[in-house]
């Protein structure tokens, strides 16, 4: 399941610096001790090549571009945002991810009594 959002480049920013800080060192910590959403936010950073990053980072500041989320990963960082401190930057990220999660289950509930 994919969750989509429309982010500008200093949005996407936020998301790359927040999985930066919270997966930073996880690959270190034994298997058996390391938390599932943290897993699941490392594994989606390390698929972001260096390139890829720097492409999205350079995309016009003033617009909103489309990324694809992977549900586990945009319900990981939604649930483990909401219990950190964030930097300015972090929050204007979790901002737009709140919106997004927030329609998408509007959008389920509507469905389910359609």
């Amino acid at each position: 399941m994919i969750l989509p959002l429309k982010l500008t480049p200093n949005e996407f920013r936020g998301m790359i610096l927040y999985l930066r800080r919270v997966t930073d060192g996880y690959q270190q910590v034994p298997l058996g001790q390391q938390s599932i959403p943290v897993l699941v936010m490392g594994e989606y950073l390390a698929k972001w090549k260096s390139h890829h990053l720097m492409a999205w980072l350079q995309r016009r500041a003033d617009k909103e571009h489309k990324l694809n989320l992977p549900m586990v990963v945009a319900l990981s960082l939604y649930r483990d945002m909401q219990q950190m401190q964030l930097v300015t930057i972090e929050q204007l990220f979790l901002a737009k991810l709140d919106q997004a999660v927030t329609n998408h289950r509007d959008q389920e509930i509507d469905l389910v009594h359609f």
